[in-house]
């Protein structure tokens, strides 16, 4: 009996192909191990734009970052779903969850997630309501 054949991690490479090829106007930067991937953003036509900014490498999972507009300058509340606000890293996913692995392409996992989350906040911006779903978890200090 043959054992199912197991998906292989997708190369560094192979993430930054599929960024600058499926995302117009993306920058993709990548080297030892190590991508990074800059791009314009807005969720809607109506949106403001947001420049996205999404890192990744082999020893950790990958990381989606608004570095403009500064989001808190958007409003007096504390904002949902981030790991981080200094600078504002998006909680996209619930890693213990294993929602994300390297097998699947950042094109089509956290950068459209990072375009979704952009939405839910506009949202929340508007209705103090938070629909994006996701999990309770602790909210972030400026300086984690």
């Amino acid at each position: 009996m043959m054992r199912p054949r197991q998906k292989r991690r997708l190369s560094i490479g192979q993430h930054a192909f599929l960024l600058q090829h499926g995302i117009p106007g993306a920058n993709v930067r990548c080297g030892a191990g190590k991508l990074e991937m800059t791009a314009s953003v807005r969720p809607t036509l109506l949106s403001r734009w947001y420049d996205l900014r999404i890192s990744y490498d082999f020893k950790s999972l990958p990381v989606s970052i608004i570095t403009r507009p500064d989001l808190g300058k958007l409003t007096e509340r504390t904002i949902p779903h981030l790991y981080r606000r200094s600078p504002y890293e998006l909680c996209l996913y619930y890693p213990k969850n294993r929602e994300w692995n390297p097998q699947v392409h950042l094109a089509r996992t956290i950068f459209p997630w990072s375009v979704e989350w952009l939405f839910h906040f506009e949202c929340w911006l508007a209705t103090d309501s938070w629909d994006g779903g996701g999990t309770t978890h602790p909210t972030p200090t400026n300086e984690n």
